[in-house]
Protein backbone atom coordinates (compact mmCIF):
# COMPACT_ATOMS: atom_id res chain seq x y z
CA UNK A 1 0.00 0.00 0.00
CA UNK A 2 0.85 3.55 -0.85
CA UNK A 3 2.70 5.56 2.18
CA UNK A 4 -0.16 7.83 3.22
CA UNK A 5 0.35 11.30 2.05
CA UNK A 6 -0.65 15.34 1.83
CA UNK A 7 -2.15 17.21 -1.18
CA UNK A 8 -1.14 21.24 -0.13
CA UNK A 9 -2.61 24.21 -1.81
CA UNK A 10 -0.69 27.97 -2.40
CA UNK A 11 -3.60 30.11 -3.69
CA UNK A 12 -3.04 33.83 -5.28
CA UNK A 13 -6.43 35.15 -3.23
CA UNK A 14 -6.41 37.93 -5.89
CA UNK A 15 -5.98 35.90 -9.12
CA UNK A 16 -7.20 32.82 -7.78
CA UNK A 17 -3.98 30.72 -9.34
CA UNK A 18 -3.04 27.74 -7.27
CA UNK A 19 0.04 25.85 -6.66
CA UNK A 20 -0.70 21.96 -5.92
CA UNK A 21 2.05 20.32 -3.90
CA UNK A 22 2.60 16.89 -2.53
CA UNK A 23 4.39 15.34 0.33
CA UNK A 24 4.78 12.18 2.55
CA UNK A 25 6.40 14.26 4.98
CA UNK A 26 4.54 16.78 7.42
CA UNK A 27 2.60 18.76 5.64
CA UNK A 28 2.97 21.88 7.76
CA UNK A 29 6.58 21.83 7.61
CA UNK A 30 6.69 21.92 3.87
CA UNK A 31 4.53 24.57 3.02
CA UNK A 32 7.06 26.66 5.63
CA UNK A 33 9.53 25.60 3.21
CA UNK A 34 7.67 27.39 0.39
CA UNK A 35 7.22 29.94 2.97
CA UNK A 36 10.73 30.79 3.41
CA UNK A 37 11.76 29.93 -0.23
CA UNK A 38 9.17 32.38 -1.68
CA UNK A 39 10.50 34.85 0.76
CA UNK A 40 14.59 34.54 -0.11
CA UNK A 41 13.25 34.22 -4.04
CA UNK A 42 14.32 30.83 -4.15
CA UNK A 43 10.82 29.20 -5.34
CA UNK A 44 11.23 26.27 -8.21
CA UNK A 45 8.00 27.82 -9.45
CA UNK A 46 8.84 31.24 -11.19
CA UNK A 47 5.41 31.97 -12.02
CA UNK A 48 4.65 31.72 -8.23
CA UNK A 49 7.71 33.33 -7.11
CA UNK A 50 7.14 36.41 -9.52
CA UNK A 51 3.58 36.62 -8.45
CA UNK A 52 4.58 36.45 -4.56
CA UNK A 53 7.10 39.25 -5.01
CA UNK A 54 5.01 41.20 -6.25
CA UNK A 55 1.83 41.14 -4.39
CA UNK A 56 3.18 39.89 -1.10
CA UNK A 57 2.54 36.83 1.33
CA UNK A 58 -0.59 38.32 2.29
CA UNK A 59 -2.34 37.81 -0.15
CA UNK A 60 -1.16 33.84 -0.27
CA UNK A 61 -3.01 31.21 1.47
CA UNK A 62 -0.97 28.09 2.33
CA UNK A 63 -3.48 24.98 3.03
CA UNK A 64 -3.49 21.48 3.40
CA UNK A 65 -6.43 20.22 1.09
CA UNK A 66 -6.11 16.38 1.22
CA UNK A 67 -4.40 13.62 3.34
CA UNK A 68 -4.43 10.28 1.67
CA UNK A 69 -2.58 7.25 0.35
CA UNK A 70 -3.56 8.44 -3.10
CA UNK A 71 -2.03 11.99 -3.50
CA UNK A 72 -0.04 11.72 -6.08
CA UNK A 73 -2.94 10.80 -8.02
CA UNK A 74 -5.18 13.45 -6.48
CA UNK A 75 -2.04 15.95 -6.76
CA UNK A 76 -2.32 14.72 -10.84
CA UNK A 77 -6.03 15.26 -11.00
CA UNK A 78 -6.23 18.48 -9.77
CA UNK A 79 -3.17 20.17 -11.74
CA UNK A 80 -4.44 19.01 -15.03
CA UNK A 81 -7.99 20.43 -14.18
CA UNK A 82 -7.01 23.76 -13.20
CA UNK A 83 -4.73 24.02 -15.85
CA UNK A 84 -7.75 23.32 -18.17
CA UNK A 85 -8.96 26.85 -16.96
CA UNK A 86 -5.78 28.17 -16.49
CA UNK A 87 -5.72 28.56 -12.54
CA UNK A 88 -2.44 26.66 -12.21
CA UNK A 89 0.65 27.71 -11.54
CA UNK A 90 1.94 24.00 -12.86
CA UNK A 91 1.66 22.74 -16.05
CA UNK A 92 -0.56 19.57 -16.87
CA UNK A 93 1.36 16.54 -16.40
CA UNK A 94 0.99 15.52 -19.68
CA UNK A 95 2.05 11.68 -20.09
CA UNK A 96 0.89 10.30 -16.90
CA UNK A 97 -2.71 12.24 -17.63
CA UNK A 98 -2.67 11.32 -21.04
CA UNK A 99 -2.48 7.87 -19.86
CA UNK A 100 -5.65 8.24 -18.46
CA UNK A 101 -7.26 9.88 -20.78
CA UNK A 102 -6.59 7.35 -23.39
CA UNK A 103 -7.91 4.63 -21.39
CA UNK A 104 -4.50 3.23 -20.13
CA UNK A 105 -4.15 4.00 -17.18
CA UNK A 106 -7.48 4.09 -14.71
CA UNK A 107 -7.64 6.75 -11.68
CA UNK A 108 -9.51 5.10 -8.41
CA UNK A 109 -13.37 6.57 -8.02
CA UNK A 110 -11.76 7.62 -4.44
CA UNK A 111 -9.18 10.05 -5.70
CA UNK A 112 -12.07 11.70 -8.00
CA UNK A 113 -14.28 12.20 -4.86
CA UNK A 114 -11.66 13.46 -2.84
CA UNK A 115 -10.92 16.30 -5.41
CA UNK A 116 -14.18 16.55 -6.33
CA UNK A 117 -15.05 17.30 -1.95
CA UNK A 118 -11.90 19.96 -2.34
CA UNK A 119 -14.08 21.79 -5.44
CA UNK A 120 -16.82 21.58 -3.49
CA UNK A 121 -15.77 22.78 -0.09
CA UNK A 122 -13.44 25.41 -1.83
CA UNK A 123 -14.80 26.62 -4.83
CA UNK A 124 -18.31 25.84 -5.03
CA UNK A 125 -19.07 30.12 -5.00
CA UNK A 126 -16.76 30.54 -7.62
CA UNK A 127 -17.81 31.56 -11.13
CA UNK A 128 -15.49 28.87 -12.74
CA UNK A 129 -17.27 25.68 -10.16
CA UNK A 130 -19.48 24.09 -12.96
CA UNK A 131 -16.60 24.81 -15.30
CA UNK A 132 -14.63 22.48 -13.02
CA UNK A 133 -17.60 19.95 -12.50
CA UNK A 134 -17.38 19.35 -16.21
CA UNK A 135 -14.16 18.90 -16.43
CA UNK A 136 -13.69 16.32 -14.12
CA UNK A 137 -16.49 14.74 -15.28
CA UNK A 138 -14.14 14.34 -18.88
CA UNK A 139 -11.16 12.87 -17.12
CA UNK A 140 -13.02 10.71 -15.56
CA UNK A 141 -15.04 9.40 -19.11
CA UNK A 142 -11.99 10.01 -22.04
CA UNK A 143 -12.52 13.07 -23.75
CA UNK A 144 -16.15 14.20 -25.08
CA UNK A 145 -16.98 17.24 -25.67
CA UNK A 146 -19.25 18.49 -22.91
CA UNK A 147 -19.04 22.51 -22.65
CA UNK A 148 -22.13 24.54 -23.46
CA UNK A 149 -20.09 26.79 -25.89
CA UNK A 150 -19.78 24.09 -28.31
CA UNK A 151 -22.68 24.15 -30.77
CA UNK A 152 -24.08 21.10 -31.99
CA UNK A 153 -22.03 18.68 -29.61
CA UNK A 154 -23.07 15.46 -30.64
CA UNK A 155 -22.71 15.36 -34.16
CA UNK A 156 -18.80 17.16 -33.05
CA UNK A 157 -18.11 14.11 -30.57
CA UNK A 158 -19.13 11.48 -33.70
CA UNK A 159 -16.39 13.56 -35.87
CA UNK A 160 -13.84 13.63 -33.00
CA UNK A 161 -14.14 10.28 -31.26
CA UNK A 162 -11.82 8.54 -34.32
CA UNK A 163 -9.31 10.83 -33.14
CA UNK A 164 -6.55 10.62 -30.41
CA UNK A 165 -6.95 12.92 -27.63
CA UNK A 166 -4.33 15.67 -27.77
CA UNK A 167 -6.19 16.31 -31.22
CA UNK A 168 -9.20 16.04 -30.07
CA UNK A 169 -8.12 19.01 -27.50
CA UNK A 170 -7.29 20.99 -29.86
CA UNK A 171 -10.36 20.96 -31.93
CA UNK A 172 -12.26 21.74 -28.98
CA UNK A 173 -10.91 24.93 -28.65
CA UNK A 174 -11.31 25.82 -32.05
CA UNK A 175 -15.08 24.83 -31.56
CA UNK A 176 -15.72 26.39 -28.38
CA UNK A 177 -14.64 29.87 -30.36
CA UNK A 178 -16.67 28.45 -33.30
CA UNK A 179 -19.43 28.79 -31.04
CA UNK A 180 -20.62 32.23 -31.06
CA UNK A 181 -20.95 32.27 -34.78
CA UNK A 182 -22.64 29.42 -34.74
CA UNK A 183 -24.98 31.06 -32.55
CA UNK A 184 -25.74 33.92 -34.27
CA UNK A 185 -25.95 32.15 -37.42
CA UNK A 186 -27.81 29.72 -36.36
CA UNK A 187 -26.00 26.92 -38.54
CA UNK A 188 -22.83 24.25 -37.73
CA UNK A 189 -20.07 25.37 -39.15
CA UNK A 190 -20.35 23.03 -41.84
CA UNK A 191 -23.87 24.71 -43.34
CA UNK A 192 -21.11 28.00 -43.42
CA UNK A 193 -20.78 29.95 -46.71
CA UNK A 194 -17.17 30.17 -47.81
CA UNK A 195 -17.88 34.14 -46.88
CA UNK A 196 -18.99 32.89 -43.22
CA UNK A 197 -15.98 30.94 -42.83
CA UNK A 198 -13.48 33.42 -44.00
CA UNK A 199 -14.73 35.53 -41.18
CA UNK A 200 -14.11 33.17 -38.84
CA UNK A 201 -10.70 32.09 -40.29
CA UNK A 202 -10.15 35.69 -39.75
CA UNK A 203 -11.45 35.87 -36.35
CA UNK A 204 -8.93 33.64 -35.06
CA UNK A 205 -5.82 35.78 -35.51
CA UNK A 206 -3.60 33.48 -36.26
CA UNK A 207 -0.04 34.19 -35.54
CA UNK A 208 2.15 31.98 -37.79
CA UNK A 209 1.66 30.03 -41.06
CA UNK A 210 1.92 26.93 -39.70
CA UNK A 211 -0.96 27.78 -37.51
CA UNK A 212 -2.97 28.61 -39.66
CA UNK A 213 -2.58 26.04 -42.09
CA UNK A 214 -3.26 23.78 -39.12
CA UNK A 215 -6.50 25.03 -38.26
CA UNK A 216 -7.88 25.31 -42.25
CA UNK A 217 -6.81 22.04 -42.56
CA UNK A 218 -8.76 20.33 -39.26
CA UNK A 219 -11.80 23.11 -40.33
CA UNK A 220 -11.76 20.88 -43.84
CA UNK A 221 -11.75 17.64 -42.07
CA UNK A 222 -14.59 18.51 -40.04
CA UNK A 223 -16.43 19.49 -43.81
CA UNK A 224 -15.37 17.10 -45.25
CA UNK A 225 -16.96 14.33 -42.50
CA UNK A 226 -19.75 16.53 -42.73
CA UNK A 227 -20.24 16.21 -46.32
CA UNK A 228 -19.53 12.59 -46.22
CA UNK A 229 -22.24 11.99 -43.42
CA UNK A 230 -25.30 14.03 -45.72
CA UNK A 231 -25.24 17.03 -43.09
CA UNK A 232 -23.77 19.66 -45.03
CA UNK A 233 -25.27 22.26 -47.28
CA UNK A 234 -22.08 22.75 -49.06
CA UNK A 235 -21.18 19.66 -51.74
CA UNK A 236 -17.44 21.52 -52.32
CA UNK A 237 -15.34 21.43 -49.43
CA UNK A 238 -14.09 25.52 -49.75
CA UNK A 239 -11.27 24.66 -47.32
CA UNK A 240 -9.16 22.30 -49.68
CA UNK A 241 -7.81 25.22 -51.64
CA UNK A 242 -6.87 27.40 -48.53
CA UNK A 243 -4.62 25.41 -46.99
CA UNK A 244 -1.43 26.99 -49.92
CA UNK A 245 0.82 29.09 -48.21
CA UNK A 246 -0.67 32.06 -50.58
CA UNK A 247 -3.89 32.03 -49.50
CA UNK A 248 -3.22 30.75 -45.94
CA UNK A 249 -1.27 33.72 -45.34
CA UNK A 250 -3.76 36.47 -45.93
CA UNK A 251 -5.68 35.33 -42.53
CA UNK A 252 -2.70 35.56 -40.45
CA UNK A 253 -3.18 38.48 -37.29
CA UNK A 254 -0.48 41.20 -39.00
CA UNK A 255 -2.62 40.94 -42.24
CA UNK A 256 -5.14 42.26 -40.44
CA UNK A 257 -3.77 45.80 -39.61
Amino acid sequence: MNKKGTVYAITNKITGRIHFGVTTRDGEVRLNEHRLALANKKERNKSLQREYCEIGEENFSFEIIIETNEHALCELVLIELFSRIGLGYKQRRGNRIQKVLNGEETIPESVYQQVEKYIYDKHSEKDYFHQLLEELQDIKSGFECKSKEIYNREFKNHFLAVYKTSTRRVDEVRFKKAGRFEEKAQKDLYDFTFEKAEEFLYSLHAKSLRSIQNHISRLGKYLDFAIQQGRSINKVNYYKHLGKKENASKYLRWKNY
